[in-house]
């Protein structure tokens, strides 16, 4: 009894002028007595307190409610207790009840030092701290505007580079049109024949000399790839980590990448393997048969070989006037000019897909980032030089971070990068924030091979509120 009517009367210190410590003036009404002297609980009424048991350093509501300006209820996620800090001179704010009275002046968001009134050792340094943040919001609002400039005239360059594109696809189509028109003297061919002819002209002494040689220097090359792998197996295994060498911890991290990746490049390698081998046998075949039947023949021996067939097909239609052994220089000029004609729209066609492809990429709003495709930025943080490749790729020294795989707005992502030393594919989100020139602020690792790059950039500049401008404003307490 003795005890708690101390407390009572140190309640009364936390009572000034019939204000409540830690509740804001708009609650002030919630923490006034009954006629009789008696409080409540704010969320269960039925537990009625006196009125001097308000911050008297017991926890007696389950709600905390009659404890604003203490520590004794437990700060919870359902009850989350908060006390105010009037901060005269700035801005009001509240602060969790469990850094009340801690030794610790929590000037971000008490700078008048009432979160620690018992001791009473951080003064009222508001004036100081409104001085830098109004330097801080000044600084990024003319930061903000001159980004918006830069980002302007990124929405002009991309509004002009879309307008190029679509013109080079119209012309494009237009070329192609005009070339299927030239073929046979205006007889039209479909897309779909000239995708699918293939003409190969094989030149074979040539042909065969190629093979040998590839076939000698990618034996030459998996006999040395063996050694190597061999002598860095060894170093990896014997070498000494306590061994301070840059030199050959950095050629063991390389090895151990290129040992991490290796599996999925021949995995990737196998699906082609197949075809390779049965290519190269059948011209080989082909060779050492001199079999002209399994070399595939140019338009005009085609045209040639149908021809002969169709003679021999009606051998009595005296109306074939024409030498079934060989064709019209007319025939032959057309068939060449032919040839030609299909090749070059093979080629454009091509071009044209590829080209469709990267307009429908999507470019984010106003289409912006086609101002900084084929760009990018460069520099070095700690031990590592990194290179962001926009809507490209991702690297960290020479070690690929990932590929890019989109643009949600604010940050680019990239996937797929080289495999980590007993770890995962490595990748990466670049954040922007906004800046008037492309700066790496920062690169860090939340989990393991998967990166966080900050950049600031114009491309994310807006028209910021003040409270958003606010967001990465911090107390410099060495200026204090």
């Amino acid at each position: 009894m003795f005890l708690r009517a101390y407390l009572s009367g140190f309640a009364a210190s936390v009572v000034v002028a019939g204000s409540i410590l830690g509740v804001s003036p708009d609650k002030q009404e919630l923490y006034k007595p009954n006629a009789d002297g008696f409080w409540h609980c704010l969320l269960d009424p039925s537990i009625v307190l006196l009125f001097d048991q308000i911050n008297d350093d017991f926890c007696d509501c389950p709600d905390g409610s009659d404890e604003p300006g203490t520590n004794a209820c437990e700060y919870t996620s359902e009850h989350p207790q908060l006390f105010y800090c009037a901060n005269q001179g700035f801005k009001p704010n509240y602060i969790e009840n469990y850094k009340l009275n801690d030794g610790v002046c929590d000037y971000e968001l008490c700078c008048d030092g009432s979160d620690e009134y018992r001791s009473g050792q951080c003064p009222n340094v508001c004036a100081k701290v409104k001085e830098q943040y109004d330097e801080h919001i000044s600084k990024r609002r003319e930061e903000s505007e001159r980004g918006l400039l830069v980002k302007l005239e990124f929405e002009q360059k991309a509004a002009k580079l879309k307008r190029i594109a679509e013109e080079q696809l119209a012309q494009l189509g237009k070329e192609i049109e005009l070339l299927h028109e030239q073929i046979d003297g205006g007889k039209t061919a479909s897309t779909s024949e000239v995708k699918d002819e293939k003409f190969i002209v094989v030149d074979e002494a040539k042909l065969n000399r190629k093979l040998e040689a590839f076939k000698a220097e990618n034996s030459l090359l998996t006999k040395k790839l063996a050694s190597l792998e061999s002598a860095f197996r060894e170093m990896t295994e014997k070498y000494n980590p306590n061994f301070n060498d840059a030199a050959v911890k950095n050629a063991i991290h390389t090895y151990q990448d290129y040992i991490s990746n290796k599996a999925e490049e021949i995995e990737v390698d196998l699906e082609y393997k197949d075809i390779v081998v049965q290519t190269i046998e059948r011209s080989e075949n082909a060779l050492q048969d001199n079999d002209q039947s399994k070399i595939l023949p140019t338009l005009q021996n085609m045209i040639h070989y149908y021809y002969n067939k169709l003679v021999e097909t009606f051998p009595h239609n005296n109306e074939i006037s024409t030498p079934p052994s060989k064709l019209s220089k007319q025939q032959t000029f057309n068939a060449e000019e032919n040839e030609a004609l299909i090749q070059e729209i093979k080629s454009k066609q091509i071009e044209l897909d590829a080209s469709e492809r990267r307009f429908k990429q999507d470019y984010g709003e106003n289409d912006i980032l086609r101002a900084i495709e084929g760009g990018g930025y460069e520099k070095k943080i700690g031990d590592y030089n990194y290179r962001i490749a926009f809507m490209n790729a991702v690297y960290q020294d020479n070690t690929l971070v990932g590929r890019y795989t989109g643009f949600d707005g604010k940050s680019m992502h990239f996937t797929g990068g080289d495999r980590c030393w007993n770890g995962p594919q490595r990748s990466a989100t670049v954040e922007f924030v906004c800046a008037p020139e492309h700066d790496l602020l920062s690169v860090f690792e939340p989990q393991k091979c998967q990166y966080k790059f900050v950049l600031a950039s114009p491309l994310v500049c807006e028209k910021f509120s003040e409270s958003e401008l606010a967001e990465n404003f911090s107390v410099d307490k060495t200026k204090f």
